[in-house]
């Protein structure tokens, strides 16, 4: 899914691809997960596209087990860009 999510700017085909699979699981009730978001442009472009999720190096760096679990206890979420999702 990330190498579509990356090319969604430059490739009507991935860009296709990206929107059918937030409507596809938007029908089966699933929860979409844009991954290799990283950038600004990417993180505005998922958003708007109705991903639930957001993942990469824009929304946060990668943490270990115990990085994750001591924000999580602290009631912290681990953002780069200004959230983890679209608040759908």
């Amino acid at each position: 899914m990330s190498e579509f999510v990356r090319r969604s700017r430059d490739s009507h085909n991935d860009l296709a691809i990206v929107r059918t699979i937030i409507e596809l699981s938007g029908r089966l009730g699933l929860v979409s997960v844009a991954e290799g978001v990283e950038s600004q442009e990417l993180f505005a472009d998922m958003v708007s596209m109705g991903f639930d999720l957001l993942q990469g190096y824009f929304v946060a760096e990668p943490l270990n087990e115990s990085e994750l679990i001591a924000l999580v206890g602290k009631g912290e979420m681990p953002t780069k860009g200004g959230a983890m999702g679209s608040g759908r």
